[in-house]
């Protein structure tokens, strides 16, 4: 059976509602890498890793010329799993700034001055995104 006939089998079952394909379908851990890899950094990101590299834009001027380069920078998946665990870590950070953030909001809401708590409670933050 070709590529195009699985491919087409497999459709068929799922339109039909049969999910038993599924049980023997076997997903190697570079394709949840590569997933997340997309999830947080987008189709360019995949499209990348499928590459097996980044390419590198950089205008140079000689003699007054404008020169766009062309640079390819390798992209193994080391660098890969770098990437997606850095990821998961801001957005690790951002739920737990959510979760303080609610907690503020809530403290704040339950004592006798609630303008002053919340203020107080959220000046770290502030400060934080001071630009």
């Amino acid at each position: 059976m070709t590529g195009r006939e699985r491919a087409l089998q497999a459709y068929e079952r799922r339109k039909s509602g049969d999910t038993s394909y599924r049980k023997d379908l076997k997903i190697p851990p570079e394709v949840y890498l590569i997933a997340e890899l997309g999830y947080y950094y987008g189709w360019g990101a995949i499209e990348a890793a499928k590459r097996g590299h980044v390419e590198s834009f950089e205008t140079v001027n000689k003699n007054g010329e404008r020169i766009e380069k062309r640079t390819k920078i390798a992209l193994t998946m080391e660098e890969i799993a770098i990437l997606v665990e850095a990821a998961h870590k801001i957005w690790y950070g951002k739920i737990v700034d959510q979760a303080r953030g609610m907690q503020i909001a809530t403290g704040s809401v339950m004592s006798k001055h609630p303008n002053a708590t919340f203020n107080q409670g959220i000046k770290p933050f502030e400060k934080r995104a001071r630009v």
